[in-house]
C-alpha cells in the first residue's frame, strides 16, 4: 500500500512538472502614450510614426533582474498605421513562463532596425532609445492576458517610457579623451 501511495505521489508530480512545463503565459501591452523629444517625428511628444520603434519585453524573477535582462521576451514593431505613442494591444504568448506566474518587467524601446536594446546601442544603430521603470505582473492564461501597461499597483502608466537621444559614441570618445588630459596634466604638477 505505500508503495501505491508512494508511486502514485510520484505520477501526479510528474504529470503536473510536464503540464506546468508546457504552460504558456499570455501578455499584452495594452495601449500607452510612449513619449520622446524626438520633435520631427513627434506629435505633441508621443512617437509617431510608431512603427519606426521598436520595443522589447524583458522580464525576471526579481526587478534587478528584468533590469538585467539583455534578451528580450519578444520584440514588436507597432503597424505603420498605429496611433501616435501606441505600443500595441495584441496578445503575445510568451513560452517558458507559466500563466499564473509572478514576474518583474521592463520595456525597452529603441529605433533603427536592432532585433534587441543593448544591440542597438552597442551598434550605434538607435539615435532614440529609452527603459521603463519596473512593474510587475501575474502572467494570463489563453485569452485572458497580463496588461502590462496599466495604471494600478506595479503597473506602468502612460507616458512611463520615454525614449531619448542616445549620444553618439564620438561622444564618449572626445569625454573620455578630455579626462585622460586633465589626468596627465595633473599627474604632472
Amino acid at each position: 500500500m505505500k508503495k501505491f501511495i508512494l508511486s502514485s505521489t510520484i505520477g501526479v508530480a510528474v504529470v503536473a512538472a510536464a503540464l506546468n512545463a508546457g504552460a504558456q503565459g499570455t501578455v499584452s501591452f495594452g495601449g500607452a502614450n510612449v513619449t520622446t523629444n524626438n520633435t520631427t517625428t513627434s506629435v505633441t511628444g508621443k512617437i509617431a510614426p510608431a512603427s519606426n520603434y521598436t520595443f522589447g519585453l524583458y522580464l525576471g524573477a526579481t526587478a534587478t533582474a528584468a533590469q538585467a535582462s539583455t534578451t528580450p521576451a519578444f520584440v514588436i514593431t507597432p503597424a505603420a498605421n498605429a496611433f501616435a505613442g501606441t505600443i500595441s494591444s495584441a496578445t503575445q504568448t510568451l513560452t517558458g513562463h507559466a500563466a499564473g506566474e509572478s514576474d518583474f518587467f521592463v520595456i525597452k524601446g529603441w529605433n533603427g532596425g536592432a532585433s534587441s536594446y543593448e544591440t542597438a546601442l552597442s551598434g550605434g544603430t538607435a539615435s532614440y532609445a529609452g527603459v521603463s521603470a519596473v512593474g510587475s505582473a501575474t502572467l494570463g492564461g489563453g485569452t485572458s492576458p497580463a496588461f502590462f501597461l496599466f495604471t494600478g499597483t506595479g503597473g506602468i502608466g502612460a507616458a512611463g517610457l520615454v525614449l531619448t537621444p542616445v549620444p553618439e559614441p564620438s561622444t564618449f570618445v572626445l569625454g573620455g579623451a578630455g579626462l585622460a588630459a586633465l589626468a596627465f596634466l595633473r599627474r604632472r604638477k
